[in-house]
């Protein structure tokens, strides 16, 4: 069954209407709107805003699921953007650095990836005496 979604493209600031298979991954469809649109790159994906009114939250779609598996209904709203982004972190040592985050990634994921920037390990164990 084919969805038609409404794509918003970060990079022209504009809404497309693009038609797609359920069972699509959403690694496809990324690549698709990729080609049909001859915009964004490697580092875009696809968030999804959800819906305010339902009380879904937003989120990221994972590249190795479908359309399907989000249960993404036709005529709703994807926006097809960039995954990194510059921002600002405070340090324990209370000093501010700005680094590149992959907002797609899980807050673990980012901490870890934080952590190794500045030569630590964020959940290195302790052995107690």
């Amino acid at each position: 069954m084919a969805l038609s979604l409404k794509v918003w493209l970060e990079q022209e600031n504009v809404t497309k209407t693009m038609k797609f298979g359920q069972v699509m991954s959403i690694a496809e469809v990324t690549k698709e709107i990729r080609e049909r649109t001859e915009s964004g790159g490697m580092d875009h994906g696809i968030f999804y805003p959800g819906d305010e009114e339902k009380g879904e939250p937003g989120q990221w779609l994972r590249a190795d699921k479908t359309l399907g598996f989000y249960d993404i209904q036709s005529g709703a709203l994807i926006q097809y953007k960039k995954k990194h982004r510059a921002r600002k972190v405070r340090f324990l040592d209370d000093s501010l650095k700005t680094r590149l985050i992959d907002e797609s990634a899980a807050v673990m994921e980012i901490v870890e990836q934080i952590a190794e920037a500045e030569g630590a390990s964020p959940f290195k164990s302790q052995s107690c005496s």
